[in-house]
């Protein structure tokens, strides 16, 4: 008799997988040198109203369905201007017709917003919605508008989209990759000059750049050290010394068969020319 219970227990326990009606989705991005992930659930419109309607004005929502929107953070950030810390957290939203409110919050296992506690938010901004050309079927989030040190977090549904900005400090993660690298690898001239063209790009400790291409000259002559050295004295707005190098790359490149920046680097040259 216990047998058959047991049988007849799990039996009406057991559940049939299914097609979900919001189904869940992650993304993962790399922004800068940061892991970004979130995780969602993506309700469709289904030929009702969304905003003001399916999902109310001025009230806590869980953006999306069923568990709360997620994300993970894999370096300290910023998010809408806001610092948050590397971890894991929830966004919950608080839509209006004009201004949306939105909740960074600590709290990470809450299906839905019924048990949201104000008291765990780790940062909160609102933002203004846009309208959508075109209508998005089942609610949306993306990353977009990339720099080295952010990009946005884009939400769509319906015929509203949402933006805010995620910021990462993407420059000071890559000296200190640049001071471990060095360390590691010294007497490798083309970690010199790779880490010269960043600082030379970034605008970062360009005497430091300078003298890592002096390094990397003193091991090996090469077209691309000296054009890295001319980028970082055009960063110095010292053209003089820029034109010197960037003639000694395009000198050293054409005694190489089949070189192919010779237009390219003739192109800065004469920027620089107009410069000094």
């Amino acid at each position: 008799m216990t047998i058959i219970f047991a049988v007849a227990t799990t039996a009406l326990l057991a559940q049939p997988e299914l097609p979900q009606p919001s189904p869940t989705a992650t993304i993962s991005q790399k922004v800068g040198l940061a892991d970004v992930s979130i995780t969602y659930s993506r309700p469709g419109v289904k030929g009702r109203t969304i905003f003001g309607d399916l999902v109310p004005y001025d009230k806590i929502w869980r953006t999306g369905a069923n568990k709360a929107t997620a994300i993970t953070l894999g370096t300290d950030a910023t998010i809408g201007g806001k610092e948050v810390s590397a971890g894991s957290y929830s966004i919950f939203t608080i839509p209006g017709k004009d201004e949306w409110t939105i909740i960074i919050n600590s709290e990470t296992e809450l299906w839905g917003a019924g048990n949201y506690d104000e008291a765990k938010d780790v940062a909160r901004f609102k933002v203004k919605p846009g309208k959508l050309a075109e209508k998005v079927e089942s609610f949306t989030i993306d990353f977009g508008s990339f720099t080295d040190e952010g990009c946005n977090i884009n939400m769509s549904w319906e015929n509203t989209k949402v933006s805010f900005p995620l910021g990462v400090d993407a420059v000071a993660q890559a000296m200190a990759n640049i001071e471990k690298e060095i360390a590691a690898v010294e007497g490798s001239w083309r970690v010199y000059v790779r880490s010269a063209q960043y600082m030379a790009r970034t605008g970062k400790d360009l005497d430091k750049a300078l003298e890592y291409t002096e390094m990397a000259l003193a091991m090996k002559e090469y077209w691309w050290t000296y054009w890295v050295q001319a980028e970082v004295y055009a960063a110095k707005k010292d053209y003089k010394s820029a034109i010197k190098s960037m003639k000694k790359s395009i000198k050293l490149g054409e005694e190489i068969e089949g070189w192919s920046y010779k237009e390219r680097l003739e192109k800065l040259l004469a920027e620089y020319e107009a410069e000094a």
